[in-house]
């Protein structure tokens, strides 16, 4: 780069600080040695991996009829400034809200955001 040229910083994904305004603690699955198991399978307990500020906003929700229940799933990618070491097993937890990460996308492959692409999963009365 010669000493004229600037870097184009506008290809660099970037979110404004204020839409991070929820503090979300994302968790990892731990097993017991040995296993435990309840009437659902393995029993799962969770551990906090990290705690940060995140941008929430919900897409679109689905009412689905399971075992007898109406079950809502509201699709929601969830943005976090890039942390190593966050899969798509874990799942984030917001106060009284869980949701478990179907996938995520290192946003524009340059390690500055993550955009988790969460369900929230919760039954309906």
């Amino acid at each position: 780069m010669s000493p004229t040229e600037r870097l184009d910083v506008s290809a660099w994904p970037g979110i404004n600080p204020g839409r991070l305004r929820y503090l979300v603690t994302i968790q990892r699955s731990v097993g017991s040695s040995p296993p435990e198991y309840n009437a659902a399978g393995p029993a799962l307990s969770w551990e906090t991996f990290l705690q940060t500020y995140a941008d929430i906003e919900p897409l679109r929700g689905v009412d689905k009829p399971v075992a007898g229940q109406t079950t809502s799933q509201t699709f929601i990618p969830i943005t976090v400034r890039w942390a190593p070491g966050i899969l798509d097993n874990m799942r984030v937890v917001d106060g009284a809200d869980t949701y478990v990460i179907q996938f995520i996308i290192d946003v524009g492959r340059r390690h500055v955001l993550l955009e988790l692409w969460c369900v929230k999963l919760g039954t309906q009365p």
